[in-house]
């Protein structure tokens, strides 16, 4: 949700940026109606806060994505590939870590809409104390369709990274509960025609903007952006 972005958002306001945080359809509201919520719409949720981003007269137009919205950010970046001037990628979800959920992901996002909206639920995986630090508004359970629809966008996505030209920087946490961490290093390859900062952070979480390192994750996002400006702005 946007509020799970808010500090990243004000630190990159306070740096001169204009941002723009939209709610997804099916987020924020109840487990059903995301239950409901077609990854086509995801898609222009994200297309049309792009519009508003380009609707601007002035300044660089980048994009920012946490988790499921980085493939999102994607998505836009290899289709305006001119257009984008920066994009962040926080967490990407492009390998996760348990082979059973990798092929069973697979299998549910190979089903039509119509049984997908039929789906239920399944419980999040039991966070350590402490693994977070900051409110999480997340639902409790996890979204049988929502996993198979984002599964859907996934390789929707990676078919089109060589598209993909804006300086681009990726973070993960190497220890999170989800992700492979070297299906970060097999993004990174396959943006082959993107300039690429990697970034790995210990302890970060999964949500690297609730986990105990989010200020250095802010640092990090708000130094490379900053880095790509003055670039810009030198040329």
């Amino acid at each position: 949700t946007p509020q799970e972005l808010e500090r990243l958002a004000r630190a990159l306001g306070e740096a001169g940026f204009h941002t723009i945080t939209p709610l997804l359809s099916g987020h924020g509201r109840s487990i059903a109606e995301l239950q409901r919520t077609h990854h086509t719409r995801w898609i222009k949720d994200a297309e049309q806060a792009w519009s508003e981003l380009a609707s601007l007269k002035t300044g660089p137009r980048i994009i920012v994505g946490e988790s499921f919205g980085s493939l999102l950010a994607f998505h836009l970046a290899s289709k305006n590939p001119a257009q984008v001037d920066a994009l962040v990628a926080l967490s990407p979800p492009i390998k996760m870590k348990r082979r059973k959920s990798r092929w069973s992901t697979y299998a549910l996002s190979l089903l039509p809409d119509v049984l997908l909206d039929r789906l239920g639920t399944i419980p999040k995986e039991v966070r350590a104390p402490g693994a977070l630090v900051l409110e999480r508004s997340a639902f409790p359970v996890h979204s049988l369709a929502g996993i198979a629809r984002l599964e859907k966008i996934r390789r929707e996505v990676t078919r089109r990274l060589s598209f993909v030209q804006a300086p681009t920087l990726l973070i993960q946490d190497p220890f999170e509960h989800h992700l492979a961490i070297d299906g970060l290093f097999s993004l990174a390859d396959a943006l082959e025609n993107s300039d690429i900062s990697l970034r790995i952070v210990p302890g970060g979480q999964h949500e690297l903007l609730l986990g105990r390192e989010h200020e250095q994750v802010i640092r990090m996002v708000c130094e490379f952006l900053s880095g790509v400006v003055g670039q810009a702005e030198t040329k």
